[in-house]
């Protein structure tokens, strides 16, 4: 891919990801709750069925213009239901983590509502899986401050779905408890990278909350690509990640 934003250790993942003929199995990148209904897991490998989206591609993109730009905040996803957003969300967290990339990923923000802390602490323990100090730090995290003075501290990428379900209007409202936890996850990714994504019907939220020329916004509508599906070959990327 031109311009490849990371180091090229999965040379070419990044255009299979994006190919409407790929159909892979990847492993679901949050632990320790149910998984949304959007998500089908194979009852052995405990995997979930990915195809291939053109859109990935661009998702990657602003990602990177995030990640080299003052400009940016955050990369702004969203559109129609049903496009398959949720899924290029999560295939974007495993291609990150693949390249030890640390990723908070927040697959359902009503967990966020019924368990803050519980919910931000199990995408930690995702994201510093393979640091056995971290993690143990982690699981003592029992307060919202304790978590802001640990991820502010760190590097990461905040990937946050279904941000919508986090306000009920387009304006702050004092005492929304879905718009105090919006602000807090603001507030613990600042100076750092996020990738949020919300219905089409939520576009405005973007420009209100943040003044929309902050974000590397991303639109989508429609469906899947009207290609025949081809599964990977067992020794590729996706398959294997």
């Amino acid at each position: 891919m031109d311009d490849f934003p990371y180091p090229d250790s999965l040379p070419g993942a990044v255009d299979e990801l994006a190919d409407p003929t790929v159909m892979c199995t990847l492993p679901f990148p949050f632990v320790g709750a149910a998984v949304p209904h959007r998500f089908k897991l194979d009852d052995t490998t405990a995997n979930w069925t990915y195809v291939g989206r053109v859109k990935f591609k661009e998702l990657v993109k602003h990602l990177k213009n995030v990640q080299n730009s003052y400009h940016y905040s955050r990369a702004w996803f969203y559109g129609t239901e049903g496009y398959g957003k949720s899924h290029l969300l999560a295939a974007l967290v495993c291609y990150l983590a693949a390249q030890n990339e640390r990723v908070v990923y927040i697959p359902d923000c009503r967990m966020l509502l019924r368990d803050p802390v519980g919910c931000v602490r199990t995408a930690m323990l995702f994201a510093w899986a393979n640091d056995i100090p971290s993690q143990k730090e982690i699981t003592k995290l029992d307060t919202q401050d304790k978590i802001d003075s640990f991820l502010t501290s760190r590097k990461y990428t905040l990937v946050v779905d279904e941000v919508d379900v986090l306000r009920t209007s387009y304006f702050p409202e004092e005492g929304n408890e879905g718009w105090k936890q919006y602000r807090w996850l603001l507030g613990v990714n600042f100076g750092n990278n996020g990738v949020f994504c919300s219905s089409s019907n939520d576009r405005e939220h973007w420009a209100l909350s943040d003044g929309g020329g902050r974000h590397s916004v991303l639109q989508v509508h429609g469906g899947l690509t009207r290609v025949s599906h081809v599964k990977l070959d067992q020794n590729s990327f996706p398959t294997t990640l």
